[in-house]
């Protein structure tokens, strides 16, 4: 075997009597081929004895990478995959946990998201917005009351009963995956309070023994296909919180044989110890620290990836209202040192609203040493920095520790947040605001402080309410604040404690004051998008339904959040638009009769409960074995882990419903394949107005960049559709690639000589911030904090900056996201300044000596003129001439224009520019001359102008600039010659445009 027998540009490989192909592999199975291959074609070394693309492979030699060393590179690595690749370091998992393991084992998967979930809430709130909110269930079927119904994956984690002194004679009955006997049939007192396992105590009970308080149960009840509950008797106050899923993947079903027990003990016999598992974790010692009112220090600050475990706080000095609500503990992740993730008084923080109070929780409280504790994880990738800061009259003593674990989160999961609030006094007609938030992330606790005006409880009948993901309807409206932590008739009982919730109370002496907790474990308050967290603060006790109660709140909401969002809008249909439903090819087949959708006025219910419009939509409906169907093609991300649905319903059905049957229900199909029922349960009569969503699981929609959606009538009500949005999930992303370079830069307008811009928002992650910067000279690059000009929000800035008139600048705007990335600069924006405008006053710059007659006199005459003053001159007729002179700041073109005044007694007249008669060609007319003449009440005038009189071209050389006004006569209805100036102003040609 020769060289010359192989291909132009490889040679055979004599040594080892093998041909090796492109590939770098010898015949593709690294033996000798059976034919003695004699290197034919591919069988062969390239000529500079490299038999793999790239440097990093085998030479003639038997060098693997080119140096010469006969030894395969340090990585393993070749170009092209034709050796051993090094392996990608493996992203840890982030695991969320489900049913009992979300109220213990998985409290250390806090950080971690829900992916495909949404929480729901049925309750007998007022479908009307007022305070009877004991008085509605979903429908009645066969003589139950229908309290919850779904019919896809979930997890009902909460429930609560209020008035319970009332339905003790009531059944309580759960109907698992469409069943239609119903797995638990119970008593409702004996359900809550006879001890049977799985329903035990602490996990179950009546709040504080008393029926005033109401029952409640945190025992997981998870389904594979849906679950209804009822009750029998008559409606009465209630709360049910559940968990929708995608699909049951991971969800084990309750069973009355499920072991609590772990749950029961720890809650029982553990709490105030940290509830996660033991691990190698690291404790820093207890340092004792000073610090004076005024002044701040970090407490811990650590660079290294790492997880705060518990953090434990003990006040050495008196810990009295003042130190508790006005020292801070601030915390600061991940190198944002400006925006803390936690900035917080350290009462609410650890769960004391009013002063020092006695309590236990599974996260947060104090131990049986008096010291402060807080056991939420707290994952951190690059840094930790925990300031105190002392904005209370008193120095104060305490000490800190803090328990620092391994990091084994991926950088997909979420940060710990405590978002303070606080307001005195309550807006009418709108709720108090816990959380407001964009991004993706989930609720786990609150601590909230509130208190009366007076003895006044009437702010605890409002009612929470929560938006996800901006729909316009609540997921969840509760039934009052004092059933939000599962207490009832205005907290009448007084204090109660339980390790996921809990009530302090100073009994209303002088004033009411209550601080609620609750933890959110198995019931996580999720969000992909944004959040509204708000609650009612009541009604006044002479009026209906008006949130007009006042009060006084503090809340601090602790919650799990990145502020990239998980969703992105991919499309979207105005149903019975013409244009949308073509682009869509979206029609509807066995349709509702029309004329009941067309044009349908409603609200939403909710804060926005007094806004009405008018939307037209469709329905579809059943006949028969027939079944009304909607379909229509829609684009989404192929790189999605999933889409969501979000439909505006007609949640009246379009008709004045009772009974049973009060739902809406039709089966999603996508690209023909059944996904799942689209259930609506009840209605709304008054609020008729709602917005639903439908998760569809990655399986049905990944890779692809549209699919086709088919909604298909089930049963019950016609099934209503007047708007939808479609989203796609977003993959998980921890860091953030930046938003897109701004590309499109309008052309600036001027004020003065000061441009303003504005801009289109780039492509890629939603910017948060843009930066704006200015150089004097062209073609600079480098966007950096020297030649930055500003920072702003919005897409348009100006720029307030004492400029050069008639000068050029250039700018350049670049995003930046909320995570800190920021994305490419743009190009630069050109930008002449031209000529600054240039006022003066005629009062100011009358010339006497060269005025003929000497008759003018300044008078005051307040608003609407400059200065409130005009120069006044009396003219005994044509060839009276007023003069005013001044220097100009700057050489240019400018137009010349007057503000002057009109009336009985005023003339004509003209103006002289240094010798050089003015007018405006477009207006001779107006200008040549102007008539002051004005039908008014003698000795009244009125303003006039400003009025062009052309341009002129002035130069500074020349010192001094004259205007002469010259009467050439007046009107016939005129009295007198006079004429009146207030001012004139030159206005660079250039500063009205740009350039």
């Amino acid at each position: 075997m020769t060289s010359e027998t192989c291909d132009a540009g490889k040679i055979c490989s004599e040594e080892i009597h093998v041909c090796v192909g492109v590939d770098g592999d010898i015949d593709g199975d690294d033996i000798i081929p059976e034919d003695g291959d004699d290197c034919e074609g591919d069988d062969c070394f390239e000529e500079d004895g490299d038999y793999c693309e790239g440097e990093d492979c085998i030479e003639e030699d038997g060098d693997t990478d080119g140096d010469g060393d006969d030894e395969p590179p340090p990585d393993g690595d070749c170009e092209g995959g034709d050796c051993e690749p090094e392996e990608e370091p493996i992203e840890p998992e982030c695991p969320a946990a489900y049913g009992l393991d979300a109220l213990l084992n998985g409290i250390d998967t806090l950080p971690c998201f829900r992916p495909l979930t949404v929480i729901e809430e049925a309750s007998s709130h007022d479908r009307s917005g007022g305070d009877g909110d004991c008085s509605s269930s979903l429908y009645t079927e066969n003589g139950e009351r229908v309290l919850m119904d779904s019919k896809r994956p979930g997890c009902l984690y909460r429930m609560w009963f209020g008035s319970t002194n009332q339905i003790d004679g009531y059944s309580l009955k759960f109907y698992f995956d469409g069943e239609s006997q119903p797995l638990i049939n119970k008593n409702v007192q004996q359900f809550f309070t006879d001890g049977v396992p799985p329903f035990v105590y602490p996990l179950v009970g009546e709040v504080n023994g008393s029926f005033y308080d109401g029952y409640y149960s945190y025992v997981p009840i998870c389904y594979k296909e849906g679950l209804k509950v009822t009750m029998t008797g008559q409606n009465r106050c209630y709360q049910m919180t559940y968990h929708t899923y995608a699909d049951a993947q991971g969800l084990v079903p309750f069973s009355m044989d499920m072991d609590v027990s772990p749950v029961i003990d720890f809650y029982l016999n553990a709490l105030g110890t940290d509830p996660k598992p033991a691990s190698s974790s690291d404790s820093t010692p207890a340092n004792p620290w000073e610090l004076a009112a005024g002044q701040q220090r970090p407490v811990l600050e650590d660079y290294n990836p790492h997880t705060i475990k518990a953090i434990w706080f003990n006040i050495t000095s008196a810990a009295d209202t003042d130190v508790l609500e006005n020292v801070f503990i601030d915390i600061f992740f991940d190198g944002k040192t400006t925006e803390p993730a936690v900035s917080a008084p350290l009462g609410l923080f650890f769960g004391s609203g009013f002063g020092e109070q006695p309590y236990k929780s599974l996260l947060q409280g104090r131990d049986d040493e008096g010291a402060f504790y807080l056991y939420y994880p707290m994952p951190y990738w690059e840094e930790a920095i925990v300031k105190v800061r002392n904005e209370s009259a008193s120095t104060i003593l305490f000490e800190t520790q803090f328990l620092l674990g391994e990091n084994p989160y991926p950088r997909t999961a979420g940060h710990f947040h405590a978002k303070y609030a606080a307001k005195e006094h309550q807006d009418d007609g709108v709720d108090y605001k816990a959380l407001v938030a964009s991004g993706k992330g989930h609720i786990a606790g609150i601590t909230m402080a509130m208190e009366s005006y007076g003895l006044n409880k009437a702010f605890l009948a409002g009612d929470d309410r929560i938006y996800m993901d901006g729909q316009g309807s609540p997921n969840i409206y509760g039934t009052g604040t004092d059933n939000f932590f599962n207490g009832a008739n205005l907290f009448q009982s007084g204090v109660y404690e339980n390790p996921l919730f809990s009530l302090w109370t100073n009994g209303g002496n002088p004033v009411y004051q209550y601080t609620g907790r609750r933890l959110f474990l198995g019931d996580l308050v999720t969000f992909d998008r944004s959040l509204i967290f708000g609650f009612e603060h009541g009604d006044d006790l002479d009026e209906e339904d008006d949130n007009t109660a006042d009060a006084k709140y503090r809340s601090l909401a602790f919650y799990y959040y990145t502020c990239l969002e998980g969703l992105a809008l991919t499309d979207f249909l105005d149903v019975f638009s013409i244009q949308d439903e073509q682009l869509h090819t979206f029609s509807c087949e066995l349709e509702d009769d029309t004329s009941l959708h067309y044009k349908k006025k409603g609200k939403y219910e909710g804060e926005g409960d007094k806004v009405e419009f008018e939307d037209s939509g469709r329905a579809i409906t059943g006949l028969n074995q027939n079944k009304g169907t909607c379909s229509g093609a829609f684009a989404i991300d192929a790189k999605n882990e999933g889409v969501r649905l979000v439909r505006m319903l007609n949640h009246s059905g379009g008709l004045s419903p009772s009974g049973s049957d009060l739902y809406q229900d039709a089966i999603v199909k996508v690209d023909g394949v059944e996904v799942g029922h689209w259930y609506t349960p009840g209605v709304n009569l008054t609020k008729i107005w709602k917005d639903s969503s439908f998760d569809i699981p990655p399986a049905f929609t990944h890779g692809k960049s549209s699919i086709r959606i088919t909604f298909e009538y089930a049963d019950g009500l016609p099934w209503t559709i007047y708007k939808l949005w479609v989203y796609s999930f977003l993959p998980p992303s921890g860091l953030s690639e930046g938003p897109g370079q701004v590309t499109a830069i309008n052309e600036p307008t001027m004020v003065g000589i000061n441009p303003c811009l504005s801009w289109s928002p780039p492509l890629g992650v939603p910017p948060t911030y843009y930066h704006i910067y200015r150089s004097s000279e062209n073609g600079f690059f480098d966007c950096n904090d020297d030649s930055r000009v500003g920072t702003v929000t919005e897409p348009e800035w100006c720029d307030e900056s004492q400029l050069n008139a008639q000068s050029t600048y250039w700018y350049r705007i670049q995003a930046e996201d909320c995570t800190g990335a920021r994305g490419p600069c743009s190009v630069s924006k050109e930008v002449h300044t031209g000529l600054p405008p240039f006022c003066f006053e005629a009062e100011d710059t009358y010339n006497k000596d060269l005025s003929v007659p000497d008759s003018c006199v300044v008078q005051h005459r307040g608003e609407p003129y400059s200065n409130g003053k005009v120069l006044y001159c009396e003219s005994d007729g044509a060839g009276s001439r007023f003069v005013l002179t001044t220097e100009v700041p700057f050489t240019g073109n400018y137009r010349v224009m007057v503000e002057a005044l009109r009336g009985p007694m005023m003339g004509k007249w003209v103006i002289y520019l240094d010798s050089q008669q003015q007018s405006d060609p477009a207006h001779p007319e107006l200008t040549n001359p102007f008539n002051g003449f004005s039908i008014l009440p003698e000795g009244q005038v009125e303003p006039a102008g400003p009025i062009s009189f052309g341009e002129r071209y002035l130069n500074v050389e020349t010192p001094t600039h004259s205007f002469q006004f010259r009467v050439q006569g007046k009107d016939e209805a005129s009295t007198s010659y006079d004429l009146a100036i207030d001012r004139i102003c030159l206005l660079g040609v250039e500063s009205e445009a740009g350039r």
